[in-house]
């Protein structure tokens, strides 16, 4: 009897444990996703420079007083060099064959990716001369310089970490905006602990801790598109950051750079583009399901106690109402003789 007591109450208390740990897991999670909000910014322009409108920007930094950029489509693209007013110095064709994406710099040389050729061109930055090239798998979006790794983004939620020698994966960041994965990372600017990334097809630009994949700053650049003409197309595609720590953004085809100083905003205008695109639902149907959802699993492991609770009662009284051995043997000894009768 004493074991089948002791067995039912460790029962219960394996029970309150898990729920306990529920409970925990809840909070903690609601804790976790307040600690990761995001910061949402606008942008105010501080400087405008000219920009080439044939240009489709795919990369932009800025070195030694000059920007850098690297210009895409087929046939058209290029290495170009601006003076800090926008005008070109000199540039480089590509290949007709290749596509131009994202730009780097290590040292005295220049990274330039391409979008499906899975080739990484590495010129010479002082005479535009091609040196060599890495290879890679799979699409080549936006590259920049940590100062230890080459940043690169394939137009996932995924980035990755390169050496610079040989361009071969160290490894993998997955970024997340408020616990979801943010999708279409394209041009990329490596500042110090973060990496600045567009949002392709958007106007935002978010700030990625490069330790932990968070997204701890949330910008609407809106304020610059709406003063383009271009198609569709013609996105926001251009971040560089000057010796000074000021910001640059530009985009395809654009008429302008622009220099630009970020503000607080009380709540984000746009929505991340991310993928696959579930039903579109209200931001406050999402938050009422995820109350209820909560709300439900917490009543179900509150009952769970109790249920145990009661099979034990159950038990026990079963237990201590039970004929003892001998007055067991002399009723069915009894129920033997009622039978034969």
């Amino acid at each position: 009897m004493q074991r089948r007591i002791g067995a039912l109450f460790a029962s219960i208390l394996f029970i309150s444990s898990l729920q306990y740990i529920y409970i925990k897991e809840v909070s903690g999670e609601s804790s976790s996703n307040s600690e990761s909000e995001s910061q949402p910014m606008q942008v105010n322009i501080t400087k405008e420079v000219e920009h080439d409108e044939q240009a489709f920007t795919q990369g932009l930094l800025w070195y030694d007083g000059m920007f850098y950029e690297s210009t895409g489509l087929w046939g058209e693209s290029m290495l170009r060099e601006l003076h800090p007013n926008g005008t070109v110095n000199r540039s480089k064709d590509l290949n007709e064959t290749l596509f131009g994406e994202g730009l780097a710099r290590v040292d005295d040389k220049l990274i330039q990716l391409t979008w499906k050729n899975g080739t990484a061109l590495v010129w010479n930055i002082s005479n535009f001369q091609l040196e060599s090239q890495f290879e890679y798998e799979g699409d080549g979006w936006g590259l920049c310089n940590d100062g230890t790794d080459l940043v690169m983004s394939n137009g996932s939620s995924n980035l990755s970490f390169r050496k610079y020698d040989d361009f071969s994966i160290v490894r993998h960041l997955n970024v997340s905006l408020d616990g979801q994965p943010v999708s279409n990372l394209n041009e990329l600017e490596c500042a110090g602990e973060y990496i600045w990334a567009n949002i392709f097809l958007t106007d935002n630009i978010i700030r990625i801790n490069s330790s932990t994949g968070i997204v701890d700053l949330f910008i609407n650049a809106s304020s610059l598109s709406v003063l383009q003409t271009g198609d569709s197309n013609d996105v926001l595609n251009g971040i560089a950051i000057d010796d000074e720590g000021k910001m640059w953004l530009t985009g395809k085809k654009w008429d302008s750079l622009y220099e630009v100083e970020l503000i607080e905003v009380e709540e984000i205008v746009d929505a991340v583009v991310q993928e696959p695109v579930p039903t579109i639902q209200s931001c406050s149907d999402c938050e009422e399901q995820e109350e209820d959802a909560s709300l439900q699993l917490y009543m179900i492991y509150s009952l769970l106690p109790i249920a145990a609770l009661t099979t034990a009662a159950i038990g026990m009284f079963k237990v201590w109402h039970r004929p003892q051995d001998d007055e067991a043997k002399a009723l069915a000894s009894m129920d033997v003789f009622e039978d034969d009768e």
